[in-house]
C-alpha cells in the first residue's frame, strides 16, 4: 500500500503539518521517474539550567510521485517515515507539525531545578546541544527563556 493510510497506519504520522512540513524541505532529491524524496529532521532535546542536549533525534523521509492521473491530480504521498525505526514515536509527528512543542518535567520545587524537554524540527541535522539563554523574571532568581522567546533565537528550518 502506499499513501496516507500508510503513513498514519504503518509508520505513525499522525498529523498532516508533519507532510505539508516535510514537503517544503529543500532537501528535495529525485528518486526516479516522477518520484521525489524530501527529508526533515525531527529531535528531543533535555534541557537544565539554560543547556539543552540532543537525546534523540530521527531523519525522516517523505516520498512523493508527481504523475499526472486521470482525473488531473497528482498521484501525491507515497511514504513518509523514520528512518531507523517501523513506527515513528508520536513526538515526531508533532513536533514536525508544530515547532517547540515541550513536556515539561518538575525535579523539585526550585526553577532552578527545573528539567524540561524542548522538541525541534529542521531540514538539516540538529545541533548537539543549545544554550537556552536565561531571561531575568520577576520574582526571585531567574527564569529559563520562553519557547517563544527561544524559538526567535533558533532557525526553524536551517
Amino acid at each position: 500500500g502506499w499513501g496516507w493510510n500508510k503513513v498514519k497506519g504503518k509508520h505513525n504520522i499522525t498529523k498532516y503539518g508533519a507532510v505539508e512540513y516535510t514537503a517544503k524541505s529543500p532537501k528535495r532529491e529525485h528518486v526516479g521517474g516522477t518520484s521525489y524524496r524530501s527529508t526533515a529532521y525531527a529531535g528531543k532535546y533535555r534541557c537544565r539550567d539554560g543547556v539543552c542536549t540532543l537525546v534523540k533525534q530521527y531523519k525522516v523521509w517523505l516520498t512523493v510521485n508527481e504523475k499526472k492521473l486521470r482525473d488531473g491530480h497528482d498521484r501525491g504521498v507515497i511514504n513518509m517515515y523514520c528512518l531507523t525505526v517501523a513506527k515513528c514515536p508520536a513526538w515526531v509527528s508533532t513536533t514536525l507539525a508544530k515547532q517547540n512543542r515541550r513536556a515539561a518535567e518538575v525535579n523539585g520545587p526550585a526553577e532552578a531545578d527545573r528539567i524540561d524537554r524542548l522538541h525541534q524540527r529542521s531540514y538539516a541535522p540538529l545541533a548537539d546541544s543549545l544554550r537556552r539563554p536565561v531571561s531575568s523574571g520577576s520574582g526571585s532568581g531567574t527564569q529559563i527563556m520562553s519557547d517563544e522567546e527561544f524559538a526567535a533565537l533558533t532557525p526553524s528550518g536551517a
